[in-house]
């Protein structure tokens, strides 16, 4: 599949794109700063460029099957809603002039969606975070309600706690938390499940290693 990777260079982002490159996917990395891909950038087109610039977004979108998008907030900031759910409104609306129908993106599990089944230290920590980080979960917020806005067909991964241990082979629930850790490799293998999955098309389903 020919497939665009927003945030290619990121933590997550790096591990996704060498699953993705591994599996067999024409990858384009569309990041704002190619140096920080190392020597991946060899094995893939690269394009700079950020969410709030549609002409690059539409460059690097050329010839895409899919999306993935890695990218999100490092620094609590209070605009942080604005300036990520409209980088979102921008992919899903170059997405709908180019005809690319599925985006896969990624969260966190102390975002909260309607009809979530949490426990009690899942809900002590997401006011932990709206209390410290409103900023992020806000933008977060403003990814989903985008993405709803939007008609693509679209999953929001809500990834709980990251770990650079090796995959196991990852659970999830669209509206429970199935564990504590979630493997970074685990997470790559399941966005990129969700380039052909339908199951959780329009869901932001909870994932965690076993």
């Amino acid at each position: 599949m020919k497939l665009l990777i927003v945030g290619a260079n990121g933590s997550i982002g790096r591990v996704v794109t060498r699953h993705a490159i591994d599996a067999g996917h024409e990858v384009t990395a569309y990041v704002r700063t190619p140096a920080k891909l190392g020597p991946l950038r060899s094995e893939l087109r690269v394009v700079q460029g950020d969410l709030s610039q549609l002409d690059r977004i539409r460059e690097a979108m050329q010839g895409a099957e899919a999306v993935i998008s890695c990218a999100g907030l490092m620094r609590n900031r209070k605009d942080g809603a604005e300036v990520y759910g409209g980088g979102i409104r921008n992919l899903t609306a170059v997405m709908a002039e180019l005809g690319i129908e599925r985006i896969v993106t990624i969260s966190g599990a102390s975002t909260p969606v309607e009809g979530d089944v949490v426990g009690r230290g899942m809900r002590v920590m997401r006011r932990i975070f709206r209390f410290v980080l409103g900023g992020i979960v806000a933008a977060n917020l403003a990814q989903i309600e985008a993405l709803r806005a939007s008609d693509r067909q679209w999953v929001v991964v809500r990834a709980t706690q990251l770990s650079n241990a090796p995959g196991t082979g990852a659970v999830a629930h669209a509206h429970e938390a199935p564990g504590r850790v979630l493997s970074r490799h685990d997470l790559a293998d399941f966005m990129l499940q969700q380039l052909t999955d339908d199951r959780f098309v329009g869901q932001a389903p909870m994932v965690a290693s076993r």
